[in-house]
């Protein structure tokens, strides 16, 4: 039942990235400080040793890094460039095991390099051309423990040339020539000062990296980011402590207004033989106990929406922003338009809550659920079904939530990954 409007794409590799355009750091870019030289790039090269990630003069990185949010991201945006740079020196050596990418990466943004290097052997291609970066954005992730590094991409002036025939396949510059990357750094273990990816996101035809100079409004906020992030970070699991919801809510007591007033929650009801079952949902945190709070209520909106089969209701709308209020729709309807609703138990758990900025008006909300005994029932024919066999029953959401002027955290944003522990 995850929301497939917001998959994490680059968790896995797409045929749409697999013969995009790629190069090498340009000459003098402070990206390549000290990460090429004659250093081996032998799979046993001694520790500290950072490998050899040169490229030829034909394949260019061009790297407008700006500032990290903070000082002490500085490493980690520095080697998070230098991963990106090594899996394009994996492409020009022809050569999926590469020592160079494996050396700055590990998990799936390791497993991701291989197969995109693998995907330029088996097309016979090496990149040439300009491969420029920018916009770049850091901020801390999993109580500190990691970086998330966010940038721009235009591949408009990089292309791909046959190893054989020394032909060049070239390509108007459009939407698809601009891709968002998010990439999770952590220190390496063993090697102080030397960070690794763990975890690679990649969005495709990025409307906010379309056009030049900087500054530009991003469409995928910062929090649901670091939330994303987070996930990567944290373990699996689930309290033992279930609260079952039950099938009316009536309105909260509310939240002061700006003004000082009220603000009355609607009241809805879930569909009958449906319940959540939240675990732990608590914090000894008033603020972040009103997060919780308002996106439970967001949760239990969306399904109630389904049961009453209305994708415009009221109470839906009131825990949703405008941004996030027509994905939400969707959602609804694909199961309305199926003439479906949801029945069984669905237990949400491991809550995690986080504030971003200075403000205390942008947070994030990560949270797990387990399908395994949820399903979806036909209106007129009373048929249930659940997931198909081999479908994985654990989803994580990784939601964005601000805090509006009458004081309700409203959802801004919703990502989710099926598969997650």
């Amino acid at each position: 039942m995850p929301r497939p409007r917001l998959p994490l794409v680059a968790l896995t590799v797409t045929a749409a990235l697999a013969l995009t355009g790629c190069g090498g750091e340009q000459a003098g870019s402070d990206a390549s400080e000290g990460a090429g030289g004659s250093a081996s790039a032998e799979a046993g090269q001694q520790a500290g040793e950072r490998p050899d990630i040169s490229m030829p003069e034909d394949a260019v990185l061009e790297v407008d890094k700006g500032r990290p949010s903070e000082p002490a991201h500085q490493p980690a945006l520095d080697d998070a460039f230098r991963y990106i740079q090594a899996m394009r020196h994996g492409i020009v050596a022809q050569d999926p095991d590469d020592a160079a990418y494996r050396y700055y990466s590990t998990a799936g943004a390791a497993r991701y390099a291989h197969d995109q290097i693998e995907q330029w052997v088996k097309g016979g291609w090496t990149p040439t051309g300009k491969d420029r970066y920018y916009d770049t954005e850091t901020a801390s992730a999993g109580s500190g423990k990691g970086v998330l590094v966010t940038f721009c991409r235009d591949q408009s002036r990089t292309f791909s040339r046959s190893l054989e025939t020394d032909e060049v396949h070239r390509t108007e510059k459009s939407l698809k020539s601009f891709q968002k990357y998010s990439v999770l750094m952590r220190e390496k273990k063993g090697e102080p000062g030397v960070w690794e990816a763990g975890r690679i996101e990649v969005q495709g035809e990025a409307k906010e990296c379309r056009g030049e100079g900087h500054g530009r409004q991003r469409s995928a906020p910062v929090a649901a980011l670091v939330a994303t992030a987070a996930l990567a970070l944290t373990g699996c699991g689930g309290g033992e402590r279930a609260e079952p919801d039950g099938a009316e809510l009536s309105a909260s007591a509310g939240t002061e207004e700006a003004g000082g007033g009220a603000v009355k929650r609607p009241a809805f009801r879930l569909p009958r033989g449906f319940s959540l079952e939240l675990r732990e949902w608590r914090s000894e945190d008033p603020r972040e106990q009103a997060v919780l709070d308002d996106g439970r209520e967001q949760v239990r909106a969306g399904y109630a929406a389904i049961g009453a089969a209305d994708p415009d209701a009221a109470y839906f709308a009131f825990y949703n922003t405008r941004a996030a209020l027509a994905s939400g729709k969707e959602w609804v309807r694909s199961y309305t338009g199926k003439k479906v609703i949801v029945g069984g138990a669905l237990p949400v758990y491991d809550a995690e809550v986080g504030f971003v900025g200075e403000g205390g008006r942008l947070a994030s909300l990560v949270y797990r659920t387990d399908e395994s005994a949820a399903y979806t029932e036909n209106r007129e024919t009373g048929k249930r079904v659940g997931n198909p066999e081999g479908t994985a029953p654990a989803v994580r959401y990784a939601t964005t939530l601000r805090k509006s002027a009458d004081g309700v955290w409203r959802t801004d944003d919703v990502r989710s990954e099926r598969g997650a522990c």
